[in-house]
């Protein structure tokens, strides 16, 4: 959908080059200021363009940067590169987005594939277990065996809501880890396709605002079976993505290097002292916003 609204704009800049100036632009391109998930979605556009989920597994093939024809300048705003804690906590324990808004249940919040490809990756042990092994937020078992989430029996009572035409607990199961599979397996894949290294194509500069101020859940650990995991430490970040996350730092959970080791190459990286949500509010992001969109 990001790409046909896109085609959809470049379209219409060249009628207007036509109406105007009696000539036709090649190629429009746009800037494109994404926040959050939504920089995940804009990041894997430029890589794969239109291309949608690869069901067979692994992408066999570089990133083409189709999306790139038509991007000059990419904004990512906080964006969750190497996943968050906090939407493990989401898909665990619900979440209220509001002081008077409805309470979204973990089965409710289990259905959005977007969640789980938000997750911490394995290798950077973000979550681990009593004995200190990382644990593989995208292996279902790890779900079935924890009972989180869909794999929770004592969701049952949300599920009855969410499939009224399904008569036992059983079935009603059966559907939700059905699901849950599913959404991991993709989830997977997503993250794969992301985590290639690949240089962006001249023309393209990728630039990164992220918060560093707010102490944000980094590394949780699980003490028993069916428990929930305690966080243990925290880092700079923006109260819901930490730094390491925002620039994708393949040093997190491994070898400790001079220089950041990341599979996206940044052109530029702005830090906020501002939390997740209020971080498009701060006058430091509004200056140099319109400095790297506009000189």
């Amino acid at each position: 959908r990001l790409h046909e609204f896109i085609e959809e704009k470049a379209a219409y800049v060249e009628a207007q080059d036509l109406i105007r100036f009696g000539r036709k632009r090649e190629p429009v391109k746009f800037d494109v200021v994404a926040h959050s998930y939504g920089a995940l979605v804009l990041r894997y556009y430029l890589r794969y363009g239109d291309h949608g989920d690869d069901p067979t597994g692994q992408f066999a093939r570089s990133p083409g940067w189709e999306g790139a024809r038509r991007v000059e300048r990419a904004v990512l705003v906080a964006p969750p590169n190497a996943g968050s804690l906090k939407s493990l906590d989401s898909l665990l324990h619900g979440r209220r987005f509001g002081i008077f808004s409805y309470h979204y249940s973990p089965a409710i919040l289990g259905t959005f594939p977007s969640l789980y490809a938000t997750l911490p990756r394995a290798r950077h042990a973000a979550l681990v277990d009593a004995g200190g092994n990382p644990v593989d937020l995208l292996d279902p078992e790890e779900w079935i065996a924890y009972a989180w989430g869909l794999a929770d029996p004592r969701q049952d009572g949300e599920l009855r809501k969410l499939l009224p035409e399904v008569a036992t607990a059983s079935e009603r199961r059966a559907i939700a880890l059905r699901r849950l599979r599913e959404n991991l397996a993709l989830a997977k894949r997503t993250q794969e396709a992301l985590d290639i290294p690949a240089e962006p194509p001249p023309g393209l500069t990728i630039h990164l605002v992220a918060g560093d101020a707010e102490k944000t859940p980094s590394r949780a650990v699980l003490r028993v079976a069916g428990g929930s995991p305690r966080i243990v430490a925290r880092e700079p970040g923006d109260g819901t993505v930490t730094r390491a996350s925002a620039l994708m730092d393949e040093r997190e959970g491994g070898d400790w290097s001079r220089r950041i080791r990341s599979p996206i190459v940044w052109s530029s990286a702005l830090f906020v002292p501002a939390n997740h949500l209020g971080m498009t509010e701060a006058p430091t992001f509004t200056d140099n916003l319109l400095f790297t969109l506009l000189q």
